[in-house]
């Protein structure tokens, strides 16, 4: 799927192509991420897609009754929680 749509937007783009997310993610060792994805069959899909490339260091969070980027307003209290403490972890995992 990601080959397909990168495809399709370089018949349009003049820009590079930028490499699908996987691939970054794994490039990207030692990196931890927090996917938040809306309460929609694609971004959970496509976020448990990404979790299983990395599982020890993608993290996910289903935004429940989110739509796409509204995760913060639909319960600001779920997001921050789980930012908060996914920041905490993951810097004082740097110390």
């Amino acid at each position: 799927m990601n080959y397909a749509q990168t495809w399709v937007t370089s018949l349009v783009a003049r820009e590079p192509q930028p490499r699908p997310l996987v691939d970054s993610i794994a490039a990207a060792r030692g990196t931890r991420f927090l996917l938040i994805a809306a309460d929609s069959t694609d971004e959970i899909t496509a976020a448990d897609y990404l979790r299983d490339h990395a599982p020890d260091r993608v993290s996910v969070w289903i935004a429940k009754g989110a739509g796409h980027a509204a995760g913060l307003a639909t319960d600001r209290n779920g997001w921050s929680e789980t930012v908060i403490r996914f920041l905490t972890q993951t810097l004082g995992s740097q110390r």
